[in-house]
C-alpha cells in the first residue's frame, strides 16, 4: 500500500517528503476520520 508506506514513521520515503506534503497528508487523514466519525459508512461510499 503506498499510502501505509507514505505515512509509516519508520519509512525512509517519510523522511524525504516535502514537510507541507507530509503535514497536509496527515492533516487530510485526521478530517477523513473525524468525517467518518460523523457519517460512517455514508462517507466511505463517497470516497470510493
Amino acid at each position: 500500500m503506498k499510502v501505509f508506506e507514505l505515512y509509516w514513521p519508520s519509512n525512509s520515503t517519510l523522511h524525504r517528503l516535502d514537510p507541507r506534503v507530509k503535514v497536509g497528508g496527515l492533516a487530510v487523514l485526521s478530517l477523513l476520520m473525524t468525517m467518518t466519525q460523523w457519517q460512517g459508512l455514508a462517507l466511505t461510499s463517497l470516497v470510493l
